[in-house]
């Protein structure tokens, strides 16, 4: 994995981290409150936050293997060369809709969420070892 990834990957995982330390000591009451005018709930979000990982890794994954192949990204790259912040402020919104993919729907307690995203670590793990020998911009 090159420096950049394992940065990267790391990070990852710090945040993860502290979002499911944030939210560790609320009462399931607490954590399914949902605000009025169609907000999620503390679960719901974790719920979004397991569903938009996974399937970033996913996809993330699915990009090694075509590289490894030698199969090149032949579209525009719209966002080649910049840093996140500065995709995230010029591609998002307030309010912005998250894709169905990434939409809670399917429910449980906090307890649940918080184990769901730690299971993700050995899946992150994976593909930082997949990406050994990978320019990280190559692939994404």
């Amino acid at each position: 994995m090159t420096e950049s990834s394992a940065a990267l990957i790391a990070a990852v995982e710090r945040t993860r981290a502290t979002v499911l330390d944030s939210v560790a000591r609320l009462s399931e009451t607490q954590a399914s409150y949902k605000p009025s005018g169609g907000g999620w709930s503390v679960a719901e979000i974790l719920e979004h936050l397991y569903l938009a990982e996974i399937s970033g890794i996913s996809k993330i994954c699915t990009a090694v293997d075509s590289v490894r192949l030698d199969v090149k990204w032949t579209a525009a790259k719209p966002n080649a060369g910049k840093h996140i912040e500065q995709v995230v402020a010029e591609t998002w919104k307030e309010k912005e809709i998250a894709p169905p993919i990434a939409t809670p729907h399917i429910g449980g307690p906090l307890w649940f969420w918080m184990t769901a995203l730690k299971s993700l670590t050995p899946v992150l793990s994976d593909l930082g070892t997949r990406l050994r020998g990978l320019n990280p911009g190559d692939v994404v």
